[in-house]
């Protein structure tokens, strides 16, 4: 972040309603500017919400450990993501490496996550269940969104089973889910080649030890399409980041 932009925060309300005042930031997001960077009443911060509304904002003092901001003026942000749209399933990694991708592809402007439960998924371990995991992944995709300056965090869907989420899979998109047999389309090929290209895009991932033929044939049931993304085996959360890069540059 350069030395003369704001730092970023993210406000868990709804900014597009409110015209003016002042605002308290949550326990988080309070102790991120407080205790984290140290921030003094007068530095000048930037907020935004889910729907990517932003303001400038002034930092006021702390009342109960949470920081207060005076609201100085909206600021023009621009909501829309890449285009077309980019929306990916996964299926559920471990921990370290789930993490790990949730916050590159939030750098990489994913609009939507969905994680999928698919039948060669790892076991996640006790410590790895528990209830507050669904919130940790919304914690990472806002401190990325903070961080690489989108306008909205990405969202993260509730977890489903593969089949459940394909049945729900009717809104127009471009749908495709990558496999490792090599004489399929390459995933650059398929987007070069795809009409209407302003279509919303889903891109499936499976596990480290890919789709099981049932899975394969669930996919080409619900209208997806195979794809490759190389000769190479690349790790699950390496071939998500893979996917979502090469979206980017075409």
């Amino acid at each position: 972040m350069s030395p003369c932009t704001p730092h970023r925060f993210y406000f868990a309300g709804q900014l597009s309603s409110v015209q003016s005042g002042d605002l308290t930031l949550a326990e988080g997001e309070s102790h991120h500017l407080l205790h984290a960077l140290r921030l003094r009443p007068g530095s000048q911060i930037d907020l935004f919400d889910a729907s990517g509304c932003a303001w400038s904002a002034r930092v006021v003092g702390e009342r109960d450990g949470r920081a207060q901001v005076e609201l100085i003026e909206r600021l023009e942000s621009d909501t829309s993501t890449q285009k077309p749209q980019l929306n990916m399933a996964v299926a559920i990694l471990k921990r370290r490496a789930m993490d790990w991708m949730i916050e590159k592809l939030s750098e990489l402007d994913v609009e939507s996550l969905q994680p999928v439960i698919a039948a060669r998924c790892v076991a996640l371990p006790a410590r790895e269940a528990e209830p507050d995991t669904p919130g940790r992944w919304d914690r990472l995709a806002i401190a990325a969104a903070k961080q690489c300056g989108r306008a909205r965090p990405m969202t993260i869907l509730t977890p489903a089973p593969l089949d459940q989420w394909l049945t729900r899979q009717c809104a127009p998109a471009h749908t495709v889910y990558a496999q490792s047999d090599s004489s399929s389309r390459k995933l650059g090929q398929w987007m070069a080649e795809r009409i209407p290209v302003d279509l919303p895009l889903w891109i499936a991932i499976g596990p480290e030890g890919g789709w099981i033929p049932e899975e394969q044939n669930a996919f080409e049931l619900a209208g997806f399409k195979p794809v490759s993304l190389g000769s190479l085996t690349l790790r699950a959360e390496t071939a998500a980041l893979s996917a979502a890069a090469v979206c980017r540059l075409i």
